[in-house]
């Protein structure tokens, strides 16, 4: 056995890795803990004293056979800072995730925001109509009362040009029509008065 061997984590093996090794054992998952990529056979060895080089190479077997640990090829597949190609592959797809997901996650506020913004736009459009709903009846109740006096005014002169024309009565008939005369010109008074008061 070549103590100088080299294994790395499969996809698989970082996936469902922790379910694999319990179902093989308990060294099976200590010793999958300890593979990380950098680590040769003689250093697990060395951190797990208690394990045979017969009985370490039988479980880097079932470990390759369940595909949750590989064999990195050759020693150039480690780079300067000691990471293996897998290890960057790995970082790099989680890189590319994490950028997915944030770009999702503005998308999302992007259009939260643009929904916002047309419902701004909507209420301020509503405002304006009623706006100038208000303005308009506002100036249909002013232009009502201006008419009001002038009608008013009318009325207190057709009462009083009653009253001056007509001399006193000395027959009971026209005395009775100047009363009607002036019931009228109440009444019509009072209506004045009533629509003025509304």
């Amino acid at each position: 056995m070549d103590l100088s061997r080299i294994y790395t984590k499969t996809s698989r093996g970082i996936l469902d890795g922790a379910l694999k090794t319990r179902a093989l054992g308990r060294e099976h998952g200590r010793l999958f803990a300890l593979i990380d990529g950098k680590a040769s056979l003689e250093d697990l060895i060395a951190q797990n004293t208690r394990l045979s080089q017969n009985h370490l190479a039988a479980i880097i077997d079932q470990l390759v056979s369940a595909g949750l640990i590989r064999l990195i090829n050759e020693v150039a597949d480690i780079d300067d800072l000691g990471f293996s190609s897998t290890i960057i592959v790995s970082e790099a797809n989680t890189q590319a995730f994490f950028d997915a997901q944030i770009a999702a996650d503005i998308k999302s506020r992007l259009a939260e925001v643009e929904e916002s913004l047309a419902q701004d736009k909507a209420r301020e459009a509503l405002l304006q109509e009623v706006t100038s709903d208000i303005a308009a009846e506002a100036e249909a109740l002013k232009r009502q009362e201006a008419k009001k006096p002038t009608q008013k005014a009318k009325a207190n002169t057709s009462l009083a040009s009653s009253n001056q024309s007509d001399p006193p009565a000395s027959d009971p008939s026209k005395a009775q029509s100047r009363a009607e005369v002036e019931a009228h010109a109440k009444a019509v008074l009072a209506e004045s008065e009533a629509r003025i008061a509304k």
